[in-house]
């Protein structure tokens, strides 16, 4: 599943959210967002981008003192 995909689905006013691959030698991919009423399908997007984007920071935070740790341990 796509990560973005299962960022969505943590989300509990998103209802729905699937991907499909219309052809694989095709570089398309259509993605597929249900919500509540009262919550758009733009927006669930938008803050599922921004927070995969916050845990790809962090992410990448943690690696990088791992690393520093690591080599400070070799030296």
């Amino acid at each position: 599943m796509l990560p973005l995909c299962r960022q969505l689905l943590k989300d509990p006013q998103v209802l729905f959210a699937g991907y499909k691959v219309p052809h694989p030698l095709e570089h398309k991919i259509i993605i597929r967002v249900q919500t509540t009423p009262d919550y758009s399908p733009q927006e669930a997007f938008t803050n599922a981008i921004t927070d995969l984007i916050s845990e790809l920071s962090l992410l990448e935070e943690r690696f990088r003192v791992a690393i520093k740790d690591k080599q400070e341990g070799i030296e």
